[in-house]
């Protein structure tokens, strides 16, 4: 499925049109800062003791990163 491939705003599939798959996974902040601070290599503490703004790029790279590795383990399959 290619959502928007030339990235135009206004362009892509809306939320609410999504078939988001269902799973018995439940998402928890929590254990996402402690996966995101294992990735970069700090304790929680160290993590939780950044700005807002590292702690937010650090999340997002991390989750995106994720998610581009389980697309391709899809794609490879």
């Amino acid at each position: 499925m290619i959502l928007n491939p030339s990235h135009q705003k206004g362009k892509g599939t809306p939320v609410k049109n999504l078939k988001i798959p269902r799973g018995s996974w439940e998402y928890s902040e929590l254990f996402r800062d402690i996966l995101v601070a294992k990735d970069w290599g700090l304790d929680p503490i160290e993590f939780w003791n950044r700005s807002k703004l590292s702690r937010a790029l650090m999340i997002a790279f991390t989750e995106e990163n994720a998610a581009m590795d389980g697309f391709d383990r899809n794609v490879k399959a």
